[in-house]
């Protein structure tokens, strides 16, 4: 490295590590109250259920909640005998809070999808952080938080949130933030002045003349039909399929009671072709039961998107500045099976998949931005090897067995919980099929919250195969999304192992938080191959703003001399 760049880069690191240290000072002060404080409470709404988790004194207590299951009384709410919240109290299982000893109220808002839904990427498959609906700190002056009924009277003006667990909320003044009452009612009489959302889960929401709302409303007077239909349509672009429009059919049963029916077809521009997904899956049972699943589809695929679960994020950076992470292939064909599950956590499914497969070439030379800039061919990292791009075509039959274990607090978002996977792809009919090949994955995460607004996430992946992996099932790493601060997919073979850790702070009460990370791992072909090959690892910082936007400055550790890779996404987490 020059002299002239190792000046610069020294720089870019110092300013990096002196921002970090003084952000941490900072947010170290802001959070030594809350490590101290009493007690927390999250509560999740939903279109059916209410999610309440109580953490005190390092014990933490979780209940759902639906329509059916609580009942009002004279003095408060009662659940089947878990929870009950009278006389400026909550009890869940055995813990008491009271609203003095309450620290914090974090309110979630899962809102459905009706009607037209228009996104970039692929509908329904990728989900946004769930909007803030209300977060409440007690310890300040501007929110009102009750376990009982709440009144704002007309000449009083409320800087923060209403928030009444167990009441109903009546509002004659103005409120600057959200209205929230989680098992009562609403009342908003004249001339009532909200700034923020009003959601009664529960109740209803009933206003007089004069009322003036600024942002949602929600309550039990908008539920859903038992049977649902949707109409969505969303965007991409890649370098295979150029811009692609995305309309999307959604038929479901919001009880489980018929099968869910899902068809999403895409028409590529400077591909040329049409794309379509036929889905058909259903659950049997309430806790536990049979379930059956199927798919026809021809669509262009990819094995890549666990590098960047956020598929948006790969069309925005391809649209504006001609950078694609992914590599593509056309598929075409059909994919079936069964399974057993067991409650949110575990599943164990069948599935067999007999389709065609097909390379693909880049066709899209234009975006936005990017100059004279060229889009990188398809599979460019491999393009020497014209053995492997030919032997990608065929006629693919596979049987795929898959164990999951998962108790993640959200599927898309999560800052608690475990995600365990294991699978086993094995080809077969060999006669008929172009491909042979057995292949064990495995995948281990740990969303672990340390304290107030910090998470610690550890990530563990493996594959493993004896044989000769075509390309679209062969193992790469290097670069966003696995081994940050190296090159994109320097390092492949039929085997790999990575590791991924993380810890996000999030600024007490802000935006912005920032972060450590730390990443190792190698692959190589056969088992000579793999060990003869040196552990590749890589360190960074991180900074955060809001749950959609980070900054990372990735420092390769087995050649210091190069220097660091700076890049921005759109996922905190993996």
């Amino acid at each position: 490295m020059s002299l002239k760049r190792e000046i610069f880069w020294g720089m870019i690191w110092g300013v990096s590590a002196a921002t970090l240290i003084c952000l941490l000072m900072f947010a170290d002060g802001w959070s030594r109250e809350a490590l101290t404080d009493d007690g927390d409470i999250d509560i999740s709404i939903s279109a059916d259920t209410v999610k309440i988790e109580m953490e005190k004194d390092g014990e933490i207590k979780k209940i759902a909640v639906d329509r059916e299951s609580y009942a009002k009384t004279p003095t408060g709410i009662t659940v089947e005998n878990e929870i009950l919240i009278e006389d400026g109290k909550i009890f869940i299982d055995g813990v008491e809070m009271t609203e003095e000893e309450l620290d914090r109220l974090s309110i979630d808002s899962e809102e459905e999808t009706r009607g037209l839904s228009i996104g970039i990427g692929d509908r329904n498959k990728h989900v946004l952080k769930r909007r803030r609906l209300a977060t409440v700190y007690t310890d300040t002056d501007a929110d009102v938080v009750k376990f009982h009924d709440i009144v704002i009277e007309s000449d009083r003006r409320v800087r923060g949130d209403v928030v009444s667990i167990g009441g109903d909320v009546t509002v004659y003044g103005e409120i600057d933030g959200d209205v929230v009452s989680v098992f009562g009612d609403i009342n908003l009489k004249e001339n009532a002045n909200v700034d923020g959302d009003v959601v009664a889960p529960f109740g209803k929401i009933t206003e007089d003349e004069g009322v003036y709302i600024r942002g949602d409303k929600s309550s039990t007077r908008i539920r859903g039909k038992r049977q649902e239909a949707s109409f969505g349509m969303g965007v991409r672009f890649n370098r295979v399929e150029g811009p692609a429009v995305l309309p999307s059919v959604k038929y479901e049963s919001k009880y489980g009671d018929y099968p869910t029916l899902e068809l999403d077809v895409a028409y590529a521009f400077t591909l040329k072709r049409w794309e379509y997904d036929f889905q058909v899956r259903h659950k049997f049972g309430q806790v536990w039961g049979p379930r059956f699943f199927g798919s026809m589809y021809r669509i262009v695929q990819s094995s890549d998107r666990w590098l960047i679960p956020w598929q948006e994020e790969n069309s925005i950076a391809a649209l504006l500045f001609k950078e694609d992470f992914l590599d593509y292939y056309w598929m075409r064909g059909f994919t079936g099976g069964g399974g057993v599950w067991y409650g949110d956590n575990l599943d164990f499914s069948l599935s067999y998949t007999g389709a065609k497969i097909e390379t693909l070439e880049k066709t899209a030379e234009k975006a936005l931005f990017g100059g004279k800039k060229k889009f990188r061919e398809n599979w460019s990292t491999v393009l020497p090897d014209s053995a492997a791009i030919l032997g990608m075509e065929g006629n693919l039959k596979e049987i795929n067995v898959i164990a999951g274990y998962d108790t993640r607090d959200d599927k898309n978002d999560a800052t608690s919980g475990i995600l365990a996977q294991l699978s086993l792809a094995q080809t077969i009919d060999s006669d008929s099929s172009d491909f042979d090949y057995r292949a064990v994955d495995g995948e281990f995460k740990w969303y672990y919250p340390l304290a107030h607004d910090q998470t610690f996430f550890t990530r563990l992946r493996g594959g493993f195969s004896d044989d000769d992996l075509p390309l679209f099932r062969r193992y790469f790493i290097g670069g966003l999304g696995s081994l940050r601060g190296y090159d994109y997919k320097e390092f492949e073979g039929n085997r790999y192992v990575l590791f991924n850790a993380d810890y996000i702070w999030r600024f007490y009460r802000s935006d912005f938080g920032a972060g450590l990370f730390f990443d190792a791992g190698k692959a190589g072909f056969d088992k000579n191959g793999f060990d003869s090959t040196d552990l590749k690892s890589g360190a960074g910082l991180s900074f955060i703003v809001s749950d959609v936007l980070r900054v990372d400055l990735a420092q390769r550790l087995d050649d210091i001399d190069q220097p660091p890779v700076f890049s921005i996404r759109g996922k905190i987490l993996f």
